[in-house]
């Protein structure tokens, strides 16, 4: 298989010789298309925003074959907050002061102090630090033109994606010193995430899961061959503590599934999920993998008994997520070191009604639009 495009949602081919999919940002974009080469002869156009997405990569968008389209509006302008969610449910503001800002990839440091998050804007985004043992110090700004942070070095450092130059830069928590390029120069990455002794990192990158030893890869220009490639799609990727299983969602089966895998081989999946789900994220002790449900509604739990090969135990829902930030190809949660308090993101205001909305003649805008 072959990636086309990252960061689209719900991708469909119109019969004029293009294809459409929807941005993180609810724009849906346009590209001229060559069905026989399977690649892309233009560069992408953003016909409208406004569209409305979901969980696990789904956008609210038809084609008939006479040319109409429909989408469900809703998905532009969404704001968020910075919230801890108990395991019952209940929600506590992190700081009102600070909020209804497009946030993302919430991390919280290994001792429950501090946390990081992606600031969004357009093609673009910034990295923030907050103190949570002190509310009343101001996030800061820690790096322009970055998303997806976690904490590494015991929470001493921090590793990210940059926007800039593509690749892993790796940074001191205080911002003490300047960024330092890791690996993967010139790639968009995501889903980044560490073992605790940070001598393990894997990712997703063109479509593919890849993991490896950070020693072995430190400085790598290119990336290494991946540790999942297949015609399915692998998302949201993250290391066990210890380093010993890799949780993943994956749609192998039909719908996206939550997998476990043995590191480093990966050649024996574990499903994890009992009737579709994604976001998997371990414990701090890796004795529980959460995730959230197939619809996106419910934070679930799984049990896990780890004697030498990996049993998933039981699983049970816990509480509702419906007003969460959920879905896409990263972090959208993150959970505390004692495994009782999420650190989520919350819709800051009640949603705009969604309309449906018609558009007819559609092919005559794509081809006055976006040229093939």
């Amino acid at each position: 298989h072959r990636t086309l495009a990252t960061g689209a949602i719900g991708a469909r081919y119109s019969p004029t010789g293009h294809v459409l999919y929807v941005a993180d940002d609810g724009t849906l974009i346009a590209r001229a298309f060559d069905s026989d080469a399977l690649e892309f002869t233009g560069e992408p156009v953003a016909m409208f925003g406004g569209v409305l997405t979901s969980g696990l990569g789904r956008s609210d968008v038809a084609l008939s074959p006479d040319g109409t389209l429909l989408y469900r509006s809703g998905g532009e302008g969404r704001t968020w907050d910075l919230v801890w969610v108990s395991r019952e449910g209940a929600v506590t503001p992190i700081d009102p002061g600070w909020s209804g800002l497009n946030f993302w990839t919430p991390a919280v440091s290994p001792d429950d102090t501090q946390l990081s998050v992606s600031v969004l804007a357009a093609d673009a985004g910034e990295i923030w630090v907050k103190r949570l043992d002190r509310l009343d110090v101001p996030a800061r700004l820690f790096a322009n033109n970055s998303r997806g942070a976690t904490w590494t070095g015991g929470g001493a450092t921090l590793h990210y994606v940059s926007l800039a130059e593509g690749g892993v830069h790796v940074r001191p928590a205080d911002g003490s010193a300047p960024a330092e390029a890791v690996f993967g120069r010139g790639y968009r990455l995501w889903s980044l995430t560490f073992s605790d002794d940070d001598s393990l990192v894997a990712w997703m990158g063109n479509g593919d899961v890849f993991a490896g030893a950070l020693d072995s890869i430190r400085g790598l220009e290119g990336l290494p061959a991946p540790l999942l490639s297949s015609p399915a799609g692998e998302i949201e990727t993250d290391l066990s503590p210890d380093g010993r299983w890799l949780a993943y969602a994956s749609n192998t089966s039909g719908g996206f599934e939550v997998y476990v895998c043995p590191m480093p081989a990966c050649d024996v999946q574990h499903r994890v999920s009992t009737s579709g789900g994604s976001s998997p994220r371990w414990a701090a002790d890796a004795s529980r993998l959460f995730y959230i449900d197939d619809d996106a509604s419910t934070m679930m739990e799984a049990e896990v008994v780890d004697e030498g090969r990996f049993q998933r135990g039981a699983v049970r829902s816990l509480f509702d997520v419906s007003q969460m930030r959920t879905g896409g190809a990263a972090g959208t949660y993150d959970v505390s070191s004692d495994g009782q308090r999420f650190l989520m993101l919350q819709l800051a205001e009640a949603e705009q009604a969604s309309e449906i909305i018609i558009i007819e003649n559609f092919f005559e805008e794509l081809k006055a639009r976006v040229p093939n």
